[in-house]
């Protein structure tokens, strides 16, 4: 968009300045999801992520790398310890602050 200024005084002197508008994303999504090695499987229709870890991993303090969608932040946050006992809901807040979405986090311990 370009803005005419004119100068009140004279009103032959103008000045165009051009203004970029940039609207705040809507989009929240978990791109990526892993603990240590184990790459989590994250489904976007149903706002699920399983994520198997290997045998004898302690469940109760582990520490997720998480991406989002660019500009929107997570909750609990990428890098905080986290006790996957029970599913934990990761809620993504959009660039706009205002659109948000909630994935369940499922964590495993593989067999033997």
């Amino acid at each position: 968009m370009t803005v005419t200024v004119t100068d009140r005084d004279d009103e032959t002197n103008t000045t165009e300045y051009t203004v970029t508008v940039h609207r705040n994303s809507s989009e929240c999504a978990i791109t990526a999801f892993a603990i240590g090695e184990a790459a989590g499987v994250v489904d976007d229709t149903e706002h699920t992520i399983a994520v198997e870890v290997p045998n004898g991993t302690a469940v109760t303090a582990l520490t997720p790398t998480i991406t989002v969608s660019t500009g929107a932040t997570v909750s609990p946050a990428s890098g905080t310890e986290t006790n996957f006992t029970d599913p934990v809901d990761f809620t993504v807040t959009a660039e706009d602050g205002t659109t948000t979405c909630t994935y369940a986090v499922t964590v495993t311990v593989a067999e033997g």
